[in-house]
């Protein structure tokens, strides 16, 4: 019986870092896709201030 146990606890442990793995790859693609949302942000604003550049050379 006590061989049993530890086999499980192995098990257990393999699961354990699993799904820690999966959490922190969860988290790394978190980042990616604000980093992603920022850059399209910035993007956007980017045409704005070129307009505005171009009428304070027209003033």
């Amino acid at each position: 019986p006590g061989e049993k146990k530890d086999e499980t606890k192995k098990d257990d442990k393999k699961a354990d870092k699993k799904a820690e793995k999966k959490d922190k790859k969860a988290e790394k693609t978190a980042k990616k896709t604000d980093k992603m949302a920022k850059k399209s942000d910035k993007m956007e604003k980017k045409p704005e201030k070129m307009e505005e550049k171009k009428e304070a050379v027209k003033k």
